[in-house]
């Protein structure tokens, strides 16, 4: 398997590369916010659901909505760019990579599922992570202030 990724992903484009990582994302939001309803139930912050089990198909069919509106969201920034646009865009400061109007679709719905999964999810399972770096930054700025004598 990793023989096979390892050619495959010189083959693809950047396109191909933000859709693969997208879906990643996607996946990774959906089965985290099964475990934070999970935890919940356990810890008895939420009742548990008719069905006796903590997987809700309520989510479950909001999840999909959201799948098919990126989908949507692609295609028709695929379309816009397509008809309107004839150059990539070019952010020189920060890399030397040109990107077009669904590459950057595709990264704001990652952006997306990347504040769903890390800010939401995994707080609601019992991880904060904002509250951790929060903390660990505090803890850094001490040590250098303490290293330099303030």
């Amino acid at each position: 398997m990793f023989l096979l990724t390892s050619f495959a992903f010189p083959v693809l484009t950047n396109l191909h590369l933000a859709l693969f990582i997208l879906l990643a994302a996607f996946i990774s939001d959906f089965f985290t916010g099964w475990l934070a309803t999970y935890m919940e139930i356990k810890r008895g912050d939420r009742p548990m659901p008719e069905s006796g089990s903590s997987f809700e198909s309520k989510r479950a069919r909001e999840s999909v909505v959201k799948g098919i509106g990126y989908i949507l969201l692609i295609l028709g920034s695929a379309a816009i760019e397509y008809v309107f646009f004839d150059r990539k865009f070019n952010f020189q400061k920060f890399t030397s990579k040109e990107f077009g109007v669904t590459e950057l679709v595709i990264g704001f719905c990652f952006s997306i599922e990347l504040y769903s999964t890390i800010m939401e999810n995994m707080k609601r399972a019992g991880f904060d992570v904002a509250a951790k770096v929060s903390k660990a930054s505090e803890s850094i700025w001490a040590l250098i202030k303490k290293v330099k004598g303030d």
